[in-house]
């Protein structure tokens, strides 16, 4: 951590972007989401919660399946969601008789309600690691217009950023606040993350690690982070669906651990024990959190580069990589946007062009500009096919030779690159540049055009389909 660094004279909060820009960066997040959605997910999610507020609670997974199809997930999100759902429930919507695109973008809101949520917690975080307001609104600024996170988060309106506010929270909380009262509330968001998304337990064995030193009470926080994803397993151990859809796919998750590897040792296996070692004997202090930031980053790094790879997991970088980005110098940060620009183009072929007709046409056609243009209010939506796609999202490996896995290989070699860039022996050797320098408008320009080129690239044939159709 930097020492605390105050605001130069005439200098404001917002001075990394002028009102414009920051105005500017807004209208494109619009224009983007009201232009775009990616159905699958969204739609069989916000469908199957509908079952809760119909009143099944301990048949939900087989009422939800009878309606909706196969469902993986543990109860956390179809909570969230059905409670995201009550107020339409209550004027009597019934999401899963009908799909319209204004249904679906209502749906995403709750993505973007804790995309909200999960930037402030990490300002609060930038702010503790860089002592500024400037520095924490950088972190921000570039978050958004890491290519990768813009198209996941807008555009596709994929609902990572309910795991990832969570797991953001749970880190203030335990690593800023850190008292008792903070401590409990951080394990409690750790733990909603966790019955989220599974794999996110992979993304908080670091923040363990580091903030804990006593063997019992890394017992107790690590059983404190399973509890509600057990507790759910409680409630749900009689149904036969749950077991077959959520416990046995598990079998795959163990799978992804081993998934890379060398005469059966796991190379992710190694890594998370290594970090976690040099993590718990290294002290939990100001100091050393950016070393904390990069041992997250880079075991989140690994089990992304090294297991079964999943088109939507690469999100669960960006916070780490913003944080990380706004302590470099100048020179290093633009090759980091032209770097990140490169990582979304081979994400774009990877899924769009190779994966799934959803990421494309579709995703327009389903959007809330979209379904006014062409006047397809009615949206009927089967699912057979996107069992399918989903199969082969996770039967998907890399260094298989097909061009989709050429795509994922890049994406592999630049994680790994970013890995050694940002870690913070290589980072503290660099001369620290004076903060008026941070990002000034030939910086912007760079990162500005490094997120609308791969937006260009992405929407040029969607844009080209759609003028045949109106």
């Amino acid at each position: 951590m930097r020492k605390k660094e105050p605001l130069g004279p005439g200098e404001s909060a917002l001075s990394v972007a002028t009102k414009k820009e920051w105005l500017a960066i807004i209208l494109l997040i619009v224009v983007f989401s009201v232009s775009l959605t990616f159905v699958y997910d969204l739609w069989h999610t916000a469908a199957c919660s509908m079952s809760l507020l119909e009143g099944h609670f301990r048949d939900f997974y087989e009422e939800a399946a009878t309606r909706n199809g196969t469902i993986v997930y543990y109860p956390t999100i179809y909570f969230l969601f059905a409670i995201w759902n009550l107020i339409p429930s209550l004027l009597g919507l019934k999401w899963s008789e009908i799909i319209t695109s204004n249904v679906l973008f209502y749906e995403k809101c709750l993505g973007y309600f804790f995309l909200v949520i999960a930037c402030v917690a990490i300002y609060k975080i930038a702010v503790h690691l860089y002592g500024n307001q400037k520095r924490a609104r950088a972190v921000i600024l570039i978050l958004l217009t890491i290519p990768y996170f813009f198209l996941i988060s807008f555009p596709w309106g994929i609902y990572d950023p309910v795991y990832i506010a969570f797991v953001m929270w749970g880190i203030y909380f335990l690593l800023v606040k850190s008292d008792l009262k903070f401590t409990a509330f951080g394990l409690l968001c750790l733990a909603l993350a966790v019955s989220c998304k599974t794999f996110v337990f992979f993304m908080i064995l670091p923040v363990l690690f580091y903030r804990f030193k006593k063997i019992w009470q890394l017992i107790l926080a690590g059983g404190t982070t399973v509890s509600v994803m057990g507790i759910e397993c409680i409630i749900f151990r009689n149904s036969q669906t749950f077991q077959e859809t959520v416990l046995k796919p598990m079998d795959h998750f163990v799978a992804t651990i081993f998934a890379f590897n060398f005469i059966g040792i796991s190379f992710l296996i190694v890594i998370l024990i290594l970090t976690c070692i040099w993590l718990y004997r290294i002290e939990c202090n100001p100091e050393n959190f950016s070393r904390f930031i990069w041992g997250s980053f880079l075991v989140t790094s690994s089990f992304i580069g090294m297991s079964l790879w999943n088109p939507g997991w690469p999100i669960m970088l960006m916070p780490y990589f913003a944080l990380l980005t706004v302590g470099l110098p100048q020179k290093d940060r633009k090759l980091v946007y032209l770097l990140n620009m490169c990582f979304a183009i081979f994400a774009i072929n990877a899924v769009v062009t190779t994966r799934t007709p959803y990421f494309g046409e579709s995703a327009f056609v389903k959007s809330l500009l979209g379904g006014w243009l062409l006047k397809s209010e009615d949206l009927k939506y089967g699912f057979s096919l996107s069992a399918e796609i989903v199969e082969a999202l996770f039967t998907s490996r890399i260094f298989k030779s097909d061009y989709n896995n050429y795509c994922s290989t890049a994406m592999f070699a630049l994680l790994a690159h970013n890995v050694w860039f940002l870690n913070p022996w290589r980072v503290e050797k660099l001369q620290e540049e004076p903060t008026e320098l941070l990002l000034n408008q030939d910086e912007k320009k760079t990162m500005y055009a490094c997120l609308l080129v791969p937006l260009v690239i992405y929407m040029a044939p969607i844009i080209a389909w759609v003028t045949t159709r109106i």
